[in-house]
């Protein structure tokens, strides 16, 4: 792989001009009311923390979960409303009750 390649396990639309959807990467994200996987209520900015982090809007793949974790960022998958977190310890996910953050 050259310099300018892209890895194949970046998700779609990661550094692609126009691709994805609204918010775009690097862009400000809305702030949605979400629930964590034990049920609490919470703001997206209080689970986040300081620091960059990583969202993603469905369940990663084993590859996209490994690059994930080869990030130094705090790594979320916020699913849509009516969703179900896999196990209230897991912290890697929460629920967007509100719809804002699309599907």
């Amino acid at each position: 792989m050259g310099d300018g390649d892209v890895p194949e396990l970046l998700p779609v639309g990661v550094g692609v001009e126009g691709a994805g959807r609204s918010p775009r990467p690097g862009e400000l994200a809305p702030q949605p009311p979400i629930r964590t996987p034990d049920g609490r209520p919470a703001r997206l900015d209080d689970l986040l923390d300081d620091g960059f982090a990583l969202l993603a809007c469905r369940p990663l793949t084993p590859g996209e979960d490994r690059l994930a974790r080869a990030v130094p960022a705090r790594n979320l998958t916020v699913l849509p409303p009516g969703a179900a977190c896999p196990g209230a310890e897991n912290t890697s996910y929460a629920i967007d009750t509100t719809g804002a953050l699309g599907s």
